[in-house]
């Protein structure tokens, strides 16, 4: 299954993210970049501690995160879409892996 990489597009300062939590890198097995940004909200969703609890994770808005495929030289062993990697705003964040 191809792997995309989900990466912020608006700077920090930027309005849009509402008190959203930035990350750096998500990594997500999906078909489709489409399936690859419903994945990482979904993910997202199930850590209530990481969202406003008014807004969305920000993952589907095109203006907050794009999306791009992976290079070919990583692969995923996955028949099922979810998040392989997800690393935070700072360097100093902790790297949490397939939550």
């Amino acid at each position: 299954m191809p792997l995309w990489l989900v990466e912020p597009l608006a700077y920090p300062e930027d309005g849009r993210w509402q008190g959203r939590e930035i990350h750096r890198l998500v990594i997500v097995a999906a078909p489709t970049a489409a399936l690859a940004r419903l994945t990482a909200e979904h993910w997202a969703g199930a850590f209530p501690e990481m969202n406003n609890e008014n807004v969305s994770a920000g993952f589907s808005d095109e203006k907050l995160y794009r999306v791009r495929q992976a290079p070919d030289a990583l692969a995923a062993n996955t028949d099922e879409s979810r998040v392989i990697l997800a690393v935070g705003r700072s360097w100093t964040d902790e790297i949490v892996i397939g939550r």
